[in-house]
C-alpha cells in the first residue's frame, strides 16, 4: 500500500489465536497528518487486554473465599 500511512479499522474477527482485520486507508493532508501524529505522540501506552479467564477464575475465586471463609 505505498503512500498510505493511516486507515480505519472497518472489521475484526478472531481467527484461532490470531485476528483478522480489515482496514480501509485514507490519504491525509499535510496538516491532518501532523494532527495525528501528534495526538499518537500524547496517547498513553497501550497495555495487553486481561485474559478473561484469569478475571473469570479471580471473581469465582473471591467468591468463594467470601462464602466458605479461608477456602
Amino acid at each position: 500500500m505505498g503512500g498510505h500511512k493511516y486507515g480505519v479499522l472497518t472489521w475484526s474477527r478472531k481467527s484461532g489465536d490470531k485476528y483478522r482485520a480489515g482496514i480501509t486507508f485514507v490519504t491525509l493532508s499535510h496538516t491532518d497528518e501532523l494532527y495525528v501524529q501528534n495526538q499518537v505522540k500524547h496517547s498513553p501506552p497501550l497495555e495487553p487486554f486481561r485474559d478473561p479467564l484469569q478475571v473469570i477464575e479471580a471473581i469465582i475465586a473471591s467468591v468463594r473465599k467470601d462464602v466458605g471463609g479461608n477456602n
